[in-house]
């Protein structure tokens, strides 16, 4: 079954727990919220986005995308999953903290403005932005971290 845009996280409301068989493509879509929104993410959970407590705990993914909504949200990014992650703020300003990266990551800001607001610490590789580095305004931003090796 193909993903279908237009999705609104706010009705997860108890802790969700996705258990991949390790071929498995997560797709997270907020598209459909027009909501300014604030989440966290880690190697395995998903939180804030107007969840409930719990969030989205995930393990044997092969991907991960997420969708934002086209509100100006803004999003920390802990750490990643040792998977591809792509994740797209869509329309809106939204500000992407990046901690730390795991696997290859990819932000995109959409169509809105996007702000690199926090970059920290890539613990297993380097990365590239569009535009110049550290803090940064860039329309239709993207971001990309790779891992060792790549």
């Amino acid at each position: 079954i193909a993903p279908v845009n237009g999705g609104v996280v706010d009705g997860i409301q108890g802790a969700l727990t996705i258990v991949g068989n390790g071929n498995d493509v997560l797709n997270i879509d907020d598209t459909g919220s027009v909501m300014d929104k604030t989440g966290t993410l880690t190697s395995s959970t998903l939180t804030g986005l107007g969840m409930g407590a719990g969030g989205i705990t995930f393990s044997g993914i092969s991907v991960l995308n997420i969708g934002l909504g086209s509100g100006s949200d803004t999003l920390t990014i802990v750490n990643t999953p040792s998977v591809p992650a792509n994740i797209n703020g869509n329309n809106g300003n939204d500000t992407f903290n990046v901690q730390g990266t795991t696997g290859v990551t990819n932000l995109d800001g959409g169509a809105g403005n996007v702000s690199f607001g926090e970059v920290i610490d890539f613990d297993h590789g380097s990365h590239s932005t569009s535009g110049s580095a550290g803090r940064e305004y860039a329309r239709r931003g993207s971001f990309t971290a790779f891992p060792r090796g790549s």
